[in-house]
């Protein structure tokens, strides 16, 4: 029995304990189709055993039974545990929650729910389908019991006896993080499953868990850097901000004070516990070089701000004007005939990946509309021609242009919602490295309803090793308003690729002066490559699990890319 879970929590609709035959069987699990876990080269390893576990954290989880499973270096990143419920429960769009306490030697990932069972309205669909992924609500921590909650719901047309998801099974993905380069497989360990009406994990940790207490501050602690300026409390006494304590629920009103020659374009915040989330705020959202920052930015412990301090006389408002001599317009589109144009664009190919899963060669989900490309994901409603629940809209340039060095710059705009998962992105010609040694570069990505975007690249160097801050491969900036039309573009030189919205810089990544670095992938961007635009979603990796009722739409209104002189290797 736990001992320190909450009192009567409502709307229990299932408990599974491990302790008695309050399940039908626990199996290993594995979303990946080519793992070795699925095709018979390796059994997998997954069983209830005594809670050996109990004398070294008996406060939160001394039950006789848990559950344990070998994380396979083989596996692929959700390989979890597989428990098939003697009672199937129903999901309709009323949000439930599924509490599991987890046990396992790592905290550099999270942990994953995938739901399986059938819909309802989908005669003849098997019991053992994907229907729902969800990421846990809080961080779980290592080497200790905690509770993890996911949100979970499915959907309903309005007729309830008919309409909803029916769920057979829980699969439990203690692991989520890549993997590919473990030495040794590790054990992870689950415990007493609840499904309810509560987020509220249950008690017993600060933080949320049934684990160890974490550290915990009413405070976060403001730290500004920059070259060319500083950034003061915007006060009588102009309060340096080096440590600076503001408590949690307050705001701060910060002052900008540009050195001579030098002017602002905007400011990065990083924030939180470990400084994983970051805001940009452009120079037109000041007042008299003032700016008020909100309350959601020091919930955590931390905060760091950079001022972006140009010279006086550069443009914070064209990236195009800051290009150097020489670039010349290549490639262009304005998307204003009846038809896309085919010399220039082909429909990405369907693959296994997230982005790639359902894309679609249909008139549906790809179109000219008022002068604009329109790319959709909408319900596939003719499961007998093919299986996928959902259509997407993918095209790409690989037939026709790709870019060594230059600028891409395009306007777009998308519609928020849950599962929302759109990008403008780039990808090499030559892929014979095989993904993520190949390279990528995202141009622009966001997921779901936030007001935010993504700027990211991806190799050998950051995916494989994990060299994700050294230097930073990602830049998260919330700044843009929701479903209205920006401009998004990367400057790709031979030694640093350089990102643009509406025209303000709002991150960079260099080429590495190490050649050991170099040696092992860190720039693979010295080659040609090619543009996608698509509308995909989420599985709830990263973006939400996509809502099957509602039709995803973003539009593109142009596309220019201008070559640097250097191109002369453009396909």
């Amino acid at each position: 029995m736990i001992c320190a879970v909450s009192p009567a929590v409502p709307a229990v609709a299932q408990t599974v304990t491990f302790d008695t035959d309050d399940y039908k069987a626990v199996s290993v699990y594995d979303s990946w189709a080519e793992s070795p876990l699925r095709t018979g080269i390796l059994a997998g390893n997954v069983q209830v055993i005594d809670n050996y576990l109990a004398g070294e954290d008996a406060l939160s989880n001394a039950t006789p039974k848990i559950v344990g499973m070998q994380r396979s270096r083989y596996a692929g990143n959700l390989q979890g545990i597989r428990v098939d419920l003697k009672e199937t429960f129903r999901l309709t769009k009323e949000e439930r929650y599924v509490h599991v306490l987890v046990y396992r030697p790592v905290e550099d990932s999270r942990v994953m729910l995938i739901t399986l069972g059938k819909r309802s309205e989908r005669a003849g669909q098997e019991s053992d389908v994907e229907q729902t992924w969800s990421l846990s609500r809080g961080k779980v921590g290592a080497d200790g019991w905690y509770d993890a909650v996911f949100a979970i719901k499915g959907f309903s047309s309005g007729n309830e006896t008919e309409d909803g998801i029916d769920i057979y099974s829980l699969v439990v993905c203690p692991d989520v993080a890549d993997r590919s380069s473990l030495a040794e497989d590790f054990a992870c360990y689950i415990d007493q499953i609840e499904i309810n009406d509560s987020p509220k994990p249950r008690l017993g940790a600060v933080g949320g868990g049934a684990g160890k207490p974490q550290h915990h501050t009413d405070w976060a602690s403001v730290t500004a850097s920059q070259l060319n300026g500083d950034i003061y409390v915007a006060n009588d006494m102009g309060t340096p901000l080096l440590n600076y304590k503001v408590r949690h629920g307050d705001s701060l009103r910060i002052k900008i004070v540009p050195a001579p020659g030098f002017t602002c374009s905007g400011i990065r915040v990083r924030h939180g516990n470990n400084l994983e989330d970051e805001t940009y705020y452009p120079v037109e959202q000041f007042t008299n070089d003032e700016l008020t920052l909100p309350p959601i930015l020091f919930e955590g412990n931390q905060v760091e701000i950079e001022g972006n301090m140009v010279p006086v006389g550069q443009t914070t408002g064209n990236a195009m004007e800051a290009l150097p001599a020489g670039y010349n317009l290549a490639f262009s589109d304005d998307f204003s005939g009846t038809e896309i144009d085919r010399e220039k664009w082909t429909t990405s190919p369907r693959k296994k990946a997230v982005w790639s899963r359902f894309i679609a060669e249909d008139s549906r989900v790809c179109f000219l509309r008022d002068g604009a490309l329109v790319c959709r994901a909408v319900a596939n409603d003719d499961l007998s021609a093919d299986t996928v629940s959902m259509l997407s809209g993918a095209l790409q340039t690989s037939d026709s242009y790709g870019l060594l060095h230059g600028y891409v710059e395009v306007r777009a705009k998308t519609t928020p919602h849950t599962g929302n998962f759109p990008a403008i992105w780039l990808m090499p010609m030559d892929q014979s490295d095989r993904w993520p040694a190949c390279g990528e570069i995202d141009i622009w990505e966001t997921i779901n309803t936030e007001a935010a975007t993504y700027h990211t690249v991806h190799s050998r160097w950051t995916k494989t090793l994990g060299n994700t801050a050294n230097p930073p491969h990602s830049r998260k900036c919330a700044f843009v308003t929701e479903g209205e039309w920006h401009t998004y573009g990367l400057l790709k030189e031979a030694e640093r690729l350089t990102w643009y919205v509406d025209g303000a810089e709002v991150f960079s990544y260099a080429k590495s002066a190490d050649p050991a670095a170099l040696s092992q992938g860190q720039w693979p961007f010295d080659k040609v490559f090619y543009l996608i635009l698509n509308q995909s979603v989420g599985n709830g990796s990263w973006a939400d699990a996509y809502d099957v009722t509602f039709t995803y739409e973003t539009l593109f209104d142009w596309v220019r890319i201008y070559e640097a002189p250097d191109n002369e290797t453009n396909k």
